[in-house]
């Protein structure tokens, strides 16, 4: 029998039945409301849990018609999923490029579709909105207005010509913005690059005028803007956009969100060490602890404390929370039982991860996080603490090649950190490691135990027979060096030099394994 044949004969005949299928039922559909007046935003969440799922969704455009933009958010795999439009007899329309439509409606019900080939779920929000901005909108006078902001809401707008203004104004229910919502996302989005200013105003029934309250340049993606708040209840604003950068060359198009969000907030007080908050033990055999929070402005200060129950290698983060992308940089500092500062971190950028890599004895060890001064707005955060057992020791020499190389101790189990140092200058230290399985091997050079030094190194993995495997100069923005190989069993060598042969310095290298 020709089973390849067969294969095929298959599949064609399933193809046959899924298109002769009917996609949906009608009682499937979800029907997302109508864009019946101006500056209105409908929306739906949803998730696609298995390859070929169909999603149906229906609105309606005003008998006028007018300008429409459909816009499909998913994070992970979204390259899989697809958006397509269709007439109210649902014939094919349109396909979305880049998940988002553009495009003039006439009055009528309209159908859209999301599917998706990929294997995982994959969690998504559709929007469809049709807020144009309204020249001359540069004024708080003439400034469109969005009405109560109760979920999201979206208007398309430009900045042109060069120097243009624009301004959205909009209010908050009285009872506040609904569960589960706690805090709004004020951002400039745009499918090109454009480098905005964000300033939101607030009324004040004192002086009976608006009154600037936060500001924000570059903290969303790429230089756009990103202004994250807890709104007052019952209360007004408005929010004004402009180019900031030097020469003005206008922004042809941008897309300004105001998004209802849920926040994790941390019980307060936790401002100083004594008021220090436990961390959620985040794994059962307490290796790992977990925190949630929000940095109230730039000068707020959260503690933590966690429980170390042996000696151990621990690696800290600061991270954004689950499913935000937030604003602002983050100060990370570690002290010890006694109260003493043992080491520090400051993101690098906009919520880049926080790192701390540090070998620690068992004891009671406190964390604080701290915003930007600069940017003083919301900043939600993460704190994740994990621990490993680590195999700590010290350079001997000579180790300047394969016969006096230094064996490390097993590292299958454990993490093996040497403490260790380039001297004299040309200084080269070799190391050598055996495994006796099949092991994915993570080598890494670092700043000496209790240091923050950014020395310059090159670090090289051999075979037993010397046969370079692998090199790496400088890796993740810093000037050490690191390389993650998948070994089989056997006998590897590890060779660390100074970038410049003039150079002498103290370092740690660390080792970690997981079987491959």
């Amino acid at each position: 029998m020709n089973t390849k044949r067969t294969s095929v004969v298959w599949i064609v005949v399933l193809l046959a039945l899924w298109i002769s299928a009917p996609l949906t039922s009608a009682d499937d559909t979800i029907v997302l409301g109508g864009l019946d007046n101006p500056l209105t935003t409908i929306s739906s969440q949803g998730k696609l849990t298995f390859p070929g799922e169909l999603h149906w969704y229906r609105f309606s455009v005003a008998d006028n018609g007018g300008p429409v933009m459909v816009r499909l958010e998913a994070a992970g795999d979204s390259a899989q999923m697809r958006l397509l439009l269709f007439d109210g007899e649902r014939k094919f329309m349109v396909a979305a490029e880049e998940h988002e439509l553009r495009l003039n409606l006439q009055g009528g019900t309209y159908f859209l579709r999301v599917d998706s080939l990929t294997q995982a779920e994959q969690p998504y929000e559709l929007i469809v909105y049709n807020g144009v901005e309204s020249e001359s909108n540069d004024g708080l006078i003439e400034a469109d207005d969005v009405g109560e902001i109760s979920a999201v809401s979206m208007m398309a707008a430009s900045l042109l010509p060069p120097g243009d203004t624009d301004f959205v104004r909009f209010s908050v229910p009285e009872g506040g913005l609904p569960s589960p919502f706690n805090a709004l996302l004020i951002e400039s989005t745009g499918a090109d690059a454009g480098d905005t200013v964000i300033v939101l105003y607030r009324f004040s029934d004192v002086d009976a005028r608006f009154l600037p309250t936060a500001f924000n340049d570059d903290s969303g993606d790429s230089f756009w803007s990103r202004l994250l708040i807890v709104p007052a209840p019952g209360a007004e604003y408005a929010v004004r956009v402009e180019e900031f950068s030097y020469p003005y060359e206008g922004i042809q198009d941008y897309t300004l969100a105001l998004r209802p969000i849920s926040l994790a907030l941390d019980p307060e007080p936790n401002d100083t060490p004594v008021e220090a908050l436990p961390m959620d033990e985040a794994s059962p055999e307490g290796m790992g602890w977990d925190a949630q929070g929000v940095l109230q402005d730039g000068v707020d200060v959260d503690y933590y404390s966690f429980l170390l129950a042996d000696g151990a290698l621990v690696d800290i983060e600061a991270i954004a929370q689950d499913g935000l992308t937030t604003s602002g940089a983050t100060r990370v500092a570690l002290y010890d039982p006694a109260g003493v500062l043992i080491t520090s971190a400051t993101s690098r950028s906009q919520f880049a991860p926080t790192p701390i890599r540090v070998p620690l004895a068992a004891g009671a060890y406190t964390l604080s996080i701290t915003g930007d001064a600069l940017t003083p707005q919301l900043t939600p955060y993460r704190l994740r603490v994990a621990s490993r057992p680590v195999a700590i020791t010290s350079e001997i020499e000579f180790n300047d090649d394969e016969e006096s190389a230094q064996l490390l101790p097993q590292i299958i189990d454990r993490a093996a950190l040497v403490d260790a140092r380039i001297h004299p200058e040309g200084d080269v230290d070799v190391f050598c490691v055996v495994l006796d399985q099949p092991a994915t091997v993570v080598f890494q050079t670092a700043p000496a135990i209790g240091s923050q030094a950014n020395e310059d190194t090159v670090l090289s993995l051999y075979d037993e027979s010397m046969l370079q495997l692998s090199t790496n100069d400088d890796f993740a923005g810093s000037r050490w060096s690191q390389i993650e190989e998948t070994l089989a069993p056997g006998t590897y060598y590890i060779l660390i030099e100074a970038f410049y042969s003039d150079e002498a310095f103290p370092y740690s290298l660390l080792v970690l394994a997981s079987d491959s």
